[in-house]
């Protein structure tokens, strides 16, 4: 979720507390409620009122239709054939990165993302290598390797493989 989202959720859940909190105050003999009615007399029609309730509707509508869309599924990356759709899933995409990565001597595989997209797959990779080794010519080897590999095996387009060297092999 987008830091946007987070705050526009925080602020409706901020502006729902306060209203339960005042209800719940009404609901109780503490405040007579020609009192509260007058407060609101004062406020009726004012700037003060109006300003905040456009501003939470907009939040409100807002949440609602981000709540509605329908996100991607995350859960598998796909193919589409003129007979249907393969769905391989993300965990099964990871196996095949970890048997790639078998024939690669002296590295370690510390983490593996792979991210769904429109016009194929992105695969993130975070490995610990060997200081011997000259990093760009490993990456782009390691990078070779996993985009054909994949690509053969899933039928699916490889967009990106990207490569972090976390760190290096005592």
């Amino acid at each position: 979720m987008k830091l946007t989202e987070r705050f526009f959720i925080a602020v409706m859940a901020i502006f729902l507390l306060f209203i339960s909190i005042l209800l719940f105050i009404l609901a109780l003999p503490l405040i007579p409620i020609e009192m509260f009615t007058a407060v609101l007399a004062n406020y009726f029609g004012s700037l003060w009122l109006i300003v905040p309730s456009a501003v939470l509707i907009l939040l409100a509508v807002y949440i609602l239709v981000k709540g509605l869309q329908s996100s991607p599924n995350q859960r598998f990356v796909s193919l589409k054939q003129s007979t249907g759709n393969i769905n391989i899933s993300i965990a099964a995409v990871e196996n095949m990165v970890r048997n790639i990565m078998t024939q690669w001597e002296n590295i370690n595989l510390n983490r593996i993302k792979i991210k769904n997209m429109p016009e194929g797959m992105t695969v993130i990779i975070n490995i610990t290598g060997s200081p011997e080794k000259v990093f760009p010519e490993l990456a782009e080897g390691v990078q070779k390797s996993i985009k054909e590999s994949l690509e053969v095996m899933t039928g699916i387009p490889v967009v990106e493989v990207k490569v972090v060297i976390d760190n290096i092999a005592a």
